[in-house]
């Protein structure tokens, strides 16, 4: 590694960047990387070059042990039964001839101070508790003793500080015993190991030892500031002359005066409480795993007996119940009754106590004898109750103690009506002195907020609602049901949605139109309405909300409560929970995958992930359209089968015409929640469209013939039906005047008096004619467009004309001057498709009738735009 030497660049520090330069080539796995040469490689990096040598090399420790207690290289050893591979005497030393090394000792101290800083942080993080007790690996004798070994301690300093007393001595005898139970045994493994494995064990000096019964019970730290503290425990044989010199210098009253209790602060002596000595009590034939066959334990150390607050025999006196208590406080007897009680209980019936009682052997009075008996058959049944409620729970006690109950009831004081009386009144004058607090509160408030109204420039109104609270509090949510509300709700399912008021609306004219029918309900009529409207609720209700965190909580959870050799492979089957592959395995199959079938965990894990999701790659919307597909050929599959018409299709669109009254079919049973209407509209989640499949399947919802007339649902009508709506005018407009139509105008020719007895009226220009009420023919040679709205008399042009006839109500006639290809007297049709009479002299005998000068005047009339 680096030099210690504590050199500081002009660079500022704040950004280091993390090279880590020795993972290149390797693999990931941070125990086989914690090494001197990565940490010295990781030193000299420019990662952090503002920092000094021992910020660095902190810095370039904790990225190289970052997650190694997640790596999974905890039994990873070079050769079996070895040692670990990135023990510190497999790391290589470096060597420099002008600098100073750090050596293999240095290093471990480095990494275990690391660990003290960081349960330190911890603490001050969270608040918590620590207690951490460290034996490094040193050679094992065949006499090592629990007093020749040093562990590294540390406490949280502050909890340490308050309550040294108590925390000291438990801690001390933990000390004690871990060196004993624990340390021992393993250094004797680590010793084998390392013969195995042909490395030197290093040696380690004892330390301050610690003192249960002194005055110092745990040694001094290190460093005066700091929080870790190295000590050895004391000779067994000393210590439990220590314990015996102590517990016979304690006096009666210092036994009876709550030793033991966890927050006696000024108890003495200053030992551990006995609950910790008892659960470090271990049995004496515990077996040397590490020797050459079965040994008893050699240490000789056993755990006094402290002063406790129970008998000899270990079983506490543990009261009968609350009425024997004011029984024996009453007439002053001692706890040494309570035993003697229970023998009574336990040798004698219960019709026979009051008599041994008063008998020479107890010499109770006949009143106390009477008030014990009473007093205990009111425990018994006191007992017996609470038996049936109390669930199990463990007690760290002694062996063959009882188990302390749960709290005792406080005895029922019976009041005189004095005390009555008095504490009634003392009630009214507390609640009296709480309405006048209160009250005046209220005044102040008001007071408060007229001021700020006025100095505001705000409502009273306004600043009360800004300023009291608690009101929402007193506020309850109603959730009974009534037989009104599910009457009403029976009522809104029948009525019809489409063509009705609904809301407010409807409230009135359910009370108007069926107040009556309710209130001729019987009383089952009402429970039955009510029975079906809260199964209606309860559908309506939302369930608890299962999240993703929370299922992997429930995952991890149950993985870690297996006890049994398990190996189990989770991974996740669907897209939507983000949960990586899981190998679990316990300790004893740990490796067997890797080692005896020869299978990676995380390639297993990879590829059963993806096996699981191959079903899982179409998206929420694929799914939904397979779903409606499927319910389409469904329905049409219903609805061929009840019509025998093996086109018959669902038209949404066009449902009435096209299905019920083509078909005569209707369709029941259709779910409230999804509208009638096509699916892509109707519905687009999974759950209701499978539920929609479901119903169709099972026949819930199924097509049937109509039995009767079948009502089409129409829209509601609109709110202007049967109001006249007039045009909008402009505002240059009259209100009064009506629309000036338009005049047409046309350059058409008219005869003289002398040519009209030829009678046509001819144009060559193009001309728009309107003829309401005239007989006259009109001929157009270029083109025109003529509407005869009233005319019966045919209409022919040498050009395209669009032509409009309509029925005659008088002959047609040919004026005469036409050319001859044109009109032919003996033919029915003419040479451009027009009917023309077919004789000549039918014509002019009407011709001699026609007043030419009155047709004439009018058509000029027509022309010049005035009246016809």
């Amino acid at each position: 590694m680096s030099t210690l030497k504590n050199t500081k660049s002009s660079v500022q520090p704040g950004q280091p960047e993390a090279t880590n330069a020795h993972s290149s080539g390797s693999d990931h796995s941070t125990g086989h990387h914690f090494t001197i040469a990565s940490v010295a490689a990781l030193h000299s990096s420019s990662f952090a070059p503002g920092y000094s040598n021992s910020e660095r090399q902190a810095a370039a420790r904790a990225l190289l042990r970052h997650d190694s207690h997640l790596d999974g290289t905890h039994y990873h050893t070079r050769t079996p039964a070895g040692l670990h591979p990135s023990y510190i005497a497999f790391n290589k030393a470096l060597a420099s001839p002008d600098k100073r090394m750090i050596t293999h000792e240095e290093f471990a101290e480095a990494a275990l101070q690391d660990i003290f800083d960081a349960v330190c942080m911890q603490d001050r993080l969270d608040g918590g508790i620590s207690l951490l007790i460290h034996c490094p690996g040193s050679n094992a004798t065949s006499t090592l003793s629990a007093e020749r070994i040093a562990v590294d301690l540390y406490v949280t300093p502050r909890e340490l500080h308050e309550v040294r007393e108590r925390i000291g001595g438990d801690v001390s005898v933990l000390v004690q015993a871990f060196c004993e139970e624990f340390a021992i045994p393993h250094l004797r493994r680590f010793t084998e190991r390392c013969r195995i494995k042909g490395v030197q064990a290093p040696h380690r000096y004892p330390a301050a030892q610690v003192n249960p019964t002194g005055s110092q019970v745990l040694p001094a730290p290190l460093v005066p500031t700091g929080s870790h503290i190295q000590c050895s425990v004391r000779p067994s044989k000393a210590l439990t002359y220590d314990f015996e010199t102590k517990s016979k210098d304690s006096s009666g009253a210092q036994q009876h005066a709550g030793f033991g209790h966890p927050y006696c602060a000024c108890r003495k002596p200053k030992a551990p409480s006995a609950s910790i000595c008892q659960f470090f009590s271990l049995p004496k034939n515990v077996e040397d795993d590490t020797s050459d066959g079965p040994k008893q334990r050699t240490s000789g150390f056993t755990y006094p007996d402290l002063p406790r607050k129970f008998p000899v025999d270990g079983s506490p006196i543990v009261s009968i119940g609350p009425h024997t208590d004011a029984v024996l406080d009453h007439f002053k007897m001692g706890d040494e009754v309570i035993p003697k009680l229970r023998e009574l209980m336990a040798t004698v019936r219960s019709s026979r106590w009051e008599t041994v009682l008063r008998s020479p052997k107890w010499a109770f009075t006949f009143e106390q004898a009477a008030n014990l008996v009473r007093a205990l058959d009111a425990d018994l049944q006191l007992q017996t109750v609470n038996s049936k409620a109390m669930s199990s729970q463990p007690f760290l006690s002694s062996s063959g103690g009882r188990i302390q109950p749960l709290g005792r009831r406080r005895p029922r004081v019976r009041l005189s009506k004095e005390a009555r009386a008095i504490l009634t009144a003392s009630r009214r004058e507390k609640s009296d002195r709480f309405k006048s607090a209160i009250h005046n509160v209220w005044a102040d408030i008001d007071e408060s907020v007229k001021a700020i109204a006025s100095s505001n420039h705000k409502s009273i109104r306004r600043v009360q609602h800004e300023l009291y609270m608690g009101q929402s509090l007193f506020r309850h949510k109603h959730s009974k049901l009534s037989a009104w509300n599910a009457f009403c709700w029976k009522k809104n399912q029948s009525v019809d949605k489409e063509n009705t008021p609904s809301g407010k609306a409807l409230l009135s004219e359910l009370i108007n139109e069926h107040r009556v029918e309710y209130h001729a309900l019987s009383n089952d009529e009402k429970d039955s309405i009510l029975k079906e409207y809260e199964e209606h609720k309860a559908t309506k209700t939302n369930g608890v909300r299962i999240s993703t965190k929370s299922k992997v909580n429930d995952v991890t959870q149950t993985l870690k409560v297996i006890e049994n050799e398990t190996i189990v492979y989770m991974t996740r089957g669907s897209t939507d929970l983000p949960l990586r592959g899981i190998a679990f395995a316990t300790e004893g199959v740990d490796n067997f995958m890797e080692s005896v079938m020869n299978v990676d965990n995380q390639e297993f894990v990879t590829k059963m992930e993806g096996f699981a999701l191959r079903g899982a790659a179409k998206n929420h919307q694929q799914r939904c359209c397979n779903l409606r597909s499927e319910i389409r050929h469904l329905i049409n599959n219903k609805l061929q089968q009840i019509t025998n018409n093996p086109k018959a299709t669902m038209q949404w669109a066009h449902y009435w015409c096209n299905v019920v009254s083509r078909y005569q079919v209707v369709v029941e049973g259709w779910p409230d929640e999804i509208p009638f209407d096509n699916l892509s509209k109707a519905a687009s989640g999974i759950t209701a469209l499978e539920n929609l499949k479901e119903r169709w399947r099972s026949g819930e919802t199924a097509c049937k013939v109509g039995s009767g007339e079948v009502v089409e649902h129409r829209h509601r009508p609109r709110s202007d039906k049967g109001k006249k709506w007039c045009r909008a005018l402009s505002p240059k407009e009259n209100v009064t005047s009506r629309p000036r139509k338009k005049a047409y105008t046309s350059p058409a020719t008219v005869e003289d008096e002398d040519d009209t007895d030829s009678n046509p009226v001819v144009s060559h220009h193009n001309s728009t004619l309107n003829t309401a009420k005239d007989v006259t023919p009109i001929i157009s040679h270029n083109n025109s467009t003529l509407n005869t709205a009233m005319a019966s008399t045919p209409i022919v042009s040498h050009s395209n004309s669009a032509l409009s006839t309509v029925p005659l109500n008088e002959v047609p006639f040919s004026q005469a001057g036409l050319p001859d290809d044109l009109f032919q007297p003996l033919a029915s049709t003419s040479a451009s498709g027009l009917y023309v009479p077919g004789s000549m002299d039918f014509v002019d005998n009407l011709i001699a009738d026609f007043d030419y000068e009155q047709a004439i005047a009018g058509l000029n009339e027509l022309l010049s735009g005035g009246p016809a």
